[in-house]
């Protein structure tokens, strides 16, 4: 709870020191996003009220979301990045009924807040008192009906939706997802006897998500520091020469709140928590944490860590094995292993990789994913949503075979058996990328977001695959990205 009111009254400062006329970027991504979107519009722009202010006015230009940046004390622009649209309605209440209402609808990407600035009249900031309830309706494109609380700051100060507040989050989601899929979603806003009705707009949503998700990922990870890099579901976190992290992505869950972390000299995402191992063999933990993923406080001697779902494992120094996180398939179960010299960690399963160039795996094997016994001559190890890679010295790969049950897994991630020359190996949600000796990647397996599309890279010394997007550090320091890495931007 305090972390989501930190939240709600950052956004309150951020968005009150929006800045003025749009604050759009150059990129040809935007670009063609909000070409599109003005393309599409079919509401009509409203006049300006001489009571609103330049920034309520400047919204009103266009119906179309669009990104804008938030503003310093001194009026200048700054990277933080937000979008906004804006919706006509109507209100009730006591005294008036289906009155003229405009809307401007805030999101913050970074930290998943959705904003509500309520304009009575065309001009009139709604009004309401601090032991208010706010409440929120939504009914989705199929009829289904949400209902949950926004938060504020009276009398009169925007409402807020937060993606990371427990209560709200299903809510939050669905409002989300149905924009993200073009879809309008009809909203009901109460406070008190006052209803206010009306419609955001989905269209535009996603292009501008994405638009300012990979100038985000581009502005963060374009530096020549860069010395290793680990992809989760839809972030990236890149470890730099002078131990401090980047990430960029998704940040529903706290995962890129890595900027405060110093002496690391190892980085794991995982699919919403990421870790760290300083050079003393402690861990740091950011992220999701409901499964005790980031319990790693108590960890010392640690010389790797690796972030799967919903579950972390470290290596010590001697060769044994800690785990902490989800074990409902017995994925944590490696307190007797020893002799070993690396690990991985998947969805739900772990391997490890022994001295003698053999593996040994625990957890969910529903797939196929922990058959590794036979593996010998084995030089490093990676672990996927379904299936585990193996690196042999030879430069060949070998992978699980992939047991087909109800779900359609096998997306042929597994068909690595005539890869040569290969240094590293890194298996994704449903992929699988291979870095060779000469520095470029073959890839196998899902490719419905480009995530394959790798076949033009060049001097690459390390590969990641994640869920639906793979990366790559080139020898420069500089970062690579195929795939969608989804519209959540974020800068650590």
């Amino acid at each position: 709870m305090r972390r989501a009111i930190t939240i709600i009254l950052a956004a309150a400062m951020l968005l009150s020191m929006c800045a003025c006329g749009g604050g759009e970027t150059n990129t040809p991504a935007e670009e063609q996003a909000a070409e599109t979107a003005e393309e599409t519009a079919t509401e009509p722009t409203p006049e300006p009220t001489e009571g609103l202010t330049e920034e309520d006015r400047a919204v009103f230009e266009t119906f179309s979301w669009r990104i804008d940046n938030y503003v310093d004390e001194f009026g200048d622009p700054t990277d933080k990045e937000f979008i906004r649209c804006a919706s006509l309605g109507s209100f009730s209440n006591t005294a008036t009924s289906d009155s003229d209402l405009s809307v401007i609808v805030y999101y913050d990407m970074a930290e998943e807040v959705f904003s509500f600035r309520l304009l009575e009249y065309g001009d009139r900031h709604a009004t309401y008192f601090e032991n208010e309830d706010c409440i929120i309706k939504i009914k989705d494109p199929d009829g289904t009906i949400h209902e949950g609380m926004l938060f504020g700051t009276a009398p009169n100060g925007d409402l807020y939706l937060v993606r990371s507040h427990t209560d709200n989050r299903w809510l939050a989601d669905s409002l989300y997802d149905s924009m993200c899929n073009g879809e309008d979603v009809r909203c009901i806003i109460e406070i008190n006897s006052s209803k206010y009705n009306f419609t955001i707009r989905g269209d535009g949503f996603d292009d501008c998500l994405k638009a300012a998700t990979y100038a985000a990922v581009n502005k963060l990870l374009a530096r020549e520091d860069n010395i290793d890099v680990s992809v989760g579901t839809k972030y990236v976190i890149a470890l730099r020469a002078d131990g401090t992290v980047a990430a960029a992505g998704d940040n529903g869950w706290g995962q890129c709140e890595v900027n405060g972390w110093t002496d690391i000299v190892a980085v794991s995402a995982g699919s919403l928590h990421a870790v760290g191992t300083q050079s003393d063999g402690t861990v740091l933990a950011a992220g999701y944490n409901a499964e005790g993923q980031c319990d790693v406080s108590g960890w010392e001697d640690i010389v790797s860590v690796a972030a799967g779902d919903f579950h972390t494992v470290g290596l010590k120094s001697d060769g044994t094995v800690v785990a902490t996180g989800d074990n409902g398939s017995g994925q944590c179960e490696v307190s007797e292993w020893t002799d070993i010299i690396a690990v991985a960690a998947g969805s739900s399963h772990t391997v490890g990789l022994r001295s003698d160039g053999t593996v040994v795996a625990v957890g969910e094997n529903s797939f196929g994913q922990c058959d590794v016994s036979a593996w010998t001559d084995i030089v490093a190890v990676s672990a996927g949503y379904c299936h585990t890679v193996g690196l042999k010295s030879d430069g060949t790969v070998v992978a699980t075979e992939i047991i087909e049950n109800d779900l359609p897994v096998d997306n042929g991630q597994c068909d690595v058996s005539d890869w040569t020359d290969i240094v590293a190996v890194s298996a994704g949600t449903n992929h699988t990328a291979g870095l060779k000796s000469d520095g470029t990647i073959v890839v196998a397996g899902a490719n419905e977001d480009g995530q394959c599309d790798v076949y033009d890279w060049s001097d690459i010394v390390v590969v990641s695959a994640g869920g639906r997007f793979t990366a790559g550090l080139q020898s420069d320091g500089t970062v690579v990205i195929a795939g969608d890495i989804g519209g959540y931007p974020s800068m650590s």
